[in-house]
């Protein structure tokens, strides 16, 4: 398993871990509450930074399995 260095930009984040069953697999949430209109668009912090280079397949929720 590859080690990820993860730097929280908020104290109050709850820190990210695996998704239960799927060892390789960690969710990302919103570091703050977002309301949006129909057809809105709006970058929503994650609050949390990964090292450059690192990155992975986005699937919305309604998409996991």
């Amino acid at each position: 398993m590859v080690e990820i260095k993860v730097k929280y930009w908020l104290d109050d984040l709850e820190p990210l871990c695996y998704v239960d069953g799927k060892s390789d697999w960690i969710d990302l949430r919103a570091a703050q509450d977002v309301q949006l209109k129909a057809g809105e668009f709006r970058l929503i912090p994650l609050g949390v930074s990964i090292a450059r280079g690192l990155r992975g397949p986005y699937r919305p929720p309604e998409l996991h399995l």
